[in-house]
């Protein structure tokens, strides 16, 4: 399929005048999750890391002196998760448009490749929250959507799960029932008269509530980083290319290689990335689902 740009001059001065984040999907979902096991990653596609689960223990009571102490045993799990998504997107730009047509190759060629590639790997991460099984559901009628968020919270203390660090991801659909609160409309309770035009809509409850585009219709999980994890690492610049980086959109590591193809004269954009995710703890995510009122 060929390619088509924009040639008109006073078009392209506008279109570059756009901040490439406004015509980004954000990223949030990401930040908010387990990272550390990306270090160990090898950059090989398929390569399995074991994230280590500590021991847990509880306490024994003492008896007395005549009685010799319990000795506990200390036994840890490991989850294994698989960097086994390599997403990519290729572009191919022949002579005569780099010649005629491309007067900025970053915004106008690798730009609309690092956001696809981005977006994907969100995706990927997603789908490990879409996936869950429902634990709580809820119509959204009168003051529902603030009581079933209290409801999360219960459940995830009531799984010992620390208060820091909780998030709450919601989808678009639910995004909105959230804002039409009166709780969320006061500024006082929502925190900051800017939070409403972020992808944090408010601190609510010990949760940072986020939106995300990558979540199902009528999905939200109040989870704790820990919950799932998501590795994320760059394949290696071949000796082939002709030119090659490692590349960074909003946090998220890519590689892009250029080549060129002699029989079409043409160039080729690559962009790719090796992806894994993994729930890793299910006890420390409740999911949320949704029929919304009409």
């Amino acid at each position: 399929m060929a390619n088509t740009f924009m040639t008109d001059k006073a078009a392209q001065t506008r279109v570059a005048s756009i901040a490439l984040s406004v015509l980004a999907r954000q990223l949030v979902l990401p930040s908010t999750v387990y990272r550390s096991a990306e270090a160990d990653f090898n950059g090989r596609t398929g390569d399995t890391i074991t994230i280590r689960k500590p021991a847990s223990l509880e306490s024994n009571t003492y008896a007395s002196r005549s009685s010799a102490i319990e000795v506990d045993e200390l036994t840890e799990t490991g989850v294994p998760v698989s960097i086994d998504t390599h997403l990519y997107s290729a572009v191919a730009v022949t002579d005569e448009q780099m010649e005629f047509e491309v007067d900025d190759f970053a915004a106008q060629v690798a730009a609309p490749q690092i956001r696809a590639v981005a977006e994907g790997a969100e995706n990927v991460l997603a789908a490990e929250f879409n996936a869950l099984t429902s634990d709580l559901e809820t119509q959204f009628q009168g003051a529902d959507i603030i009581d079933i968020i209290v409801d999360a919270r219960k459940m995830l203390s009531d799984q010992n799960v620390p208060n820091a660090g909780r998030y709450l991801a919601v989808s678009t659909d639910i995004e909105a029932a959230l804002l039409k609160t009166e709780l969320l409309q006061r500024v006082d309770a929502s925190g900051t008269d800017t939070a409403l035009r972020q992808a944090t809509i408010a601190r609510l409850f010990g949760f940072d509530i986020l939106v995300s585009n990558a979540l199902d219709a009528g999905t939200a999980v109040a989870y704790s980083r820990d919950a799932f994890a998501f590795c994320l690492r760059a394949p290696r610049v071949p000796q082939g290319a002709s030119a090659g980086s490692s590349q960074s959109y909003q946090g998220l590591a890519m590689r892009w290689i250029m080549d060129y193809e002699s029989d079409y004269l043409q160039d080729r954009s690559i962009v790719s990335t090796l992806v894994g995710a993994k729930l890793l703890d299910g006890n420390r995510c409740v999911k949320i689902t949704t029929g919304l009122a009409s």
